[in-house]
């Protein structure tokens, strides 16, 4: 799964499939403001409605009912922005029948403590603080006090795994840059658990990929 943000227009979701190879598909919502997307090799069925800066795919799996989420808030200090996605995410995509993961921008990091430059990044570091710990509910940030995923070592891509998976993996991608702040892709193994065989998925969240001069080789 590749969950992405700051693509821009479609056709750079189209080029990306077609480099990906046979299998992929991509989803992008029509109210994610050409924003986010997700690529998947597993199929899976886009859901309608979403608010701007959110795509969200769900799939039914051996492994039970699963949906991934993309998000981004867009850049700024505005914590509000961000607590209307996180409210949304969590009216809408909340679900108990369904195992999810989030992958997001949120252009702010709430796990660091408070410093000079914090005012720089948010009009209210508390409340950020506040919505990022309301995404509890979802699951678990493997990435909480890791390390950063853009510049001045600030990790502003937050990672959310429902309960019921095992997070096997976490790695940020630090030296691989996606953009002109230096934003690094977040590389997430994890177990989908309960229900058939197999079950271990990565998903790869990527932030700005619109800035990307030309999708990966196979």
């Amino acid at each position: 799964m590749l969950c992405l943000q700051g693509v821009g227009e479609r056709v750079y979701v189209n080029r990306l499939v077609k480099a990906l190879g046979e299998g992929w598909r991509g989803y992008m919502a029509a109210g994610a403001g050409g924003s986010t997307a997700v690529l998947s090799r597993i199929g899976g069925v886009l859901e309608e409605g979403a608010i701007d800066g959110v795509t969200v795919v769900r799939i039914a799996s051996d492994k039970g009912n699963l949906q991934f989420a993309s998000c981004q808030t867009g850049r700024g200090r505005d914590s509000r922005a961000r607590r209307r996605v996180v409210d949304w995410v969590l009216n809408a995509v909340r679900d108990p029948n369904r195992k999810t993961v989030l992958a997001g921008n949120f252009e702010c990091d709430p796990s660091a403590g408070w410093t000079f430059l914090s005012p720089l990044f948010s009009d209210a570091p508390r409340y950020d603080r506040a919505t990022w710990r309301a995404l509890g509910v979802l699951g678990r940030d493997p990435g909480a006090g890791g390390r950063g995923t853009s510049r001045f070592n600030r990790r502003t891509d937050w990672v959310v795994v429902d309960s019921r998976m095992s997070v096997t993996g976490y790695q940020v991608l630090a030296s691989v840059k996606v953009d002109g702040i230096g934003q690094s892709p977040v590389l997430v193994s994890v177990d989908l658990g309960k229900g058939g065989r197999g079950g271990v998925l990565d998903a790869l969240a990527v932030g700005s990929g619109d800035s990307v001069a030309d999708p990966p080789a196979k």
